[in-house]
């Protein structure tokens, strides 16, 4: 299914939101395959990380919306060596907006000391990411969202 995504449809995000997630819990994915793939059983995060260190900037962006789904929902799977997965791609495609938006709101489904410290990075920024970076700090802490 990976080939297909983001190719299905016109419903996905072809730009960063301009403003902060306010959902409770993790927004299901817009595009039709990512939302399949974030509600399968929790060994395709094997295939999903496979596309995270791909060279297809396209899907990468719409597999960041299909793991974060999953694990959130699997919470067993938000491990550090996971988490790594996007960390390294959101360093290598530093510059795209979009991603970096879904990365800051996929690090809410990950409680680790590397997401924490990346999110910390963006919280300090007085734009659409920084306080996307604050609400899922505060998610991973259990606060209430006022930002």
């Amino acid at each position: 299914m990976t080939p297909y995504l983001g190719k299905i449809g016109n419903n996905q995000y072809k730009k960063a939101a301009d403003k902060v997630s306010i959902k409770k819990s993790f927004p299901l994915p817009r595009d039709i395959i990512a939302r399949s793939l974030g509600r399968m059983r929790e060994e395709v995060l094997l295939v999903l990380n496979q596309v995270l260190v791909g060279d297809d900037l396209h899907k990468i962006v719409e597999v960041l919306d299909a793991v974060g789904f999953l694990v959130f929902y699997h919470p067993e799977l938000a491990t550090s060596a996971n988490a790594a997965f996007v960390l390294r791609t959101a360093d290598v495609y530093r510059e795209d907006e979009l991603l970096l938006w879904k990365t800051l709101l996929y690090l809410s489904a990950f409680p680790t000391q590397e997401s924490i410290a990346f999110l910390i990075d963006f919280a300090e920024q007085g734009t659409c990411l920084g306080q996307q970076a604050r609400r899922s700090l505060m998610h991973i802490q259990g606060l209430p969202e006022h930002i």
